[in-house]
């Protein structure tokens, strides 16, 4: 027999925790689903998602076959770094507290154990399904 399955504690409608298991595999979807998905709506992928980041998900969603990956890789990697060492005024420009920090740059927001904030790394978040500049104040 194998080992179990991970478990995660899941509070019910009583707050009394249960086991839900978790998925042991990441999600894979292919880029082609996302492409269609734009124009039509596809329950299908949605369901995928919801495996992915769901209660029992792992959190992770892989995307396979997107046309020339390794040259978007190649450019986009080094814009990384520039914008990584851009002053901090710069990057805070594209903050957005009232998005939770959902788009846009954040550093030092999210929370470790005990609510410690996050120095250690800095992200930039962005939704590629609006990719235009925003026009928040």
């Amino acid at each position: 027999q194998g080992a179990p399955s991970p478990v995660c504690q899941s509070p019910d409608a009583t707050s009394k925790p249960r086991e839900v298991p978790v998925r042991e595999k990441a999600v894979v979807i292919e880029y082609s689903e996302l492409v269609e998905a734009m124009t039509t709506p596809s329950p299908a992928l949605s369901e995928k998602i919801r495996l992915a980041y769901g209660y029992s998900g792992l959190g992770i969603l892989a995307v396979r076959g997107i046309p020339d990956l390794a040259s978007l890789r190649s450019t986009l990697l080094p814009l990384a770094n520039r914008y990584a060492n851009l002053p901090d005024s710069v990057k805070n420009e594209t903050t957005r507290p009232h998005a939770y920090f959902q788009v846009g740059w954040s550093h030092g927001n999210e929370k470790l154990q005990g609510d410690a904030p996050d120095w250690g790394k800095g992200s930039y978040y962005a939704n590629p399904l609006v990719d235009v500049p925003s026009d928040d104040p």
